[in-house]
């Protein structure tokens, strides 16, 4: 696997195993389920969202990821993100994390990755897929 979009596409019924948050760097530690391996993904950001379970169960931590190119979602006014100005709209935004990225620059930052299972467990915004580095390791995999 070559390409972080490659990560996407087999990321379903992956487990999340850690996330640890220091000096704008977010480190997550996923098991590939579709694949049998770990990946770690390192991120430089300061705009995130954790909603991580403190049960480390599978049911808990079940996710897949998703990456959103959101000048593709939002409003954009004058080069800035914007809320929807609908009421309805601005509240999915809000579901969605998207709200992460009101007030950023369009140019700057293009995409919000997340995490998602039952709920949203984990979302930042992103200047570029570049930005995500990732390795792999022998899976380390919790069974059922």
């Amino acid at each position: 696997m070559k390409t972080f979009n490659e990560i996407i596409q087999k990321s379903s019924d992956s487990y999340l195993e850690s996330c640890i948050y220091k000096d704008n760097r977010v480190l997550l530690r996923v098991n590939l389920d579709e694949i049998d391996k770990l990946v770690e993904l390192s991120i430089n950001t300061n705009h995130l969202f954790l909603n991580i379970p403190e049960s480390t169960e599978i049911p808990y931590r079940t996710c897949f990821f998703e990456l959103l190119e959101l000048k593709n979602i939002l409003k954009v006014s004058n080069g800035i993100y914007s809320p929807a100005s609908n009421f309805g709209d601005f509240m999915k935004e809000k579901r969605d994390n998207l709200n992460l990225a009101y007030g950023l620059r369009s140019s700057q930052f293009k995409f919000l990755f997340s995490l998602i299972g039952s709920e949203k467990l984990v979302s930042f915004v992103i200047s570029d897929i570049s930005d995500i580095e990732f390795k792999f390791y022998p899976s380390s995999a919790k069974s059922n």
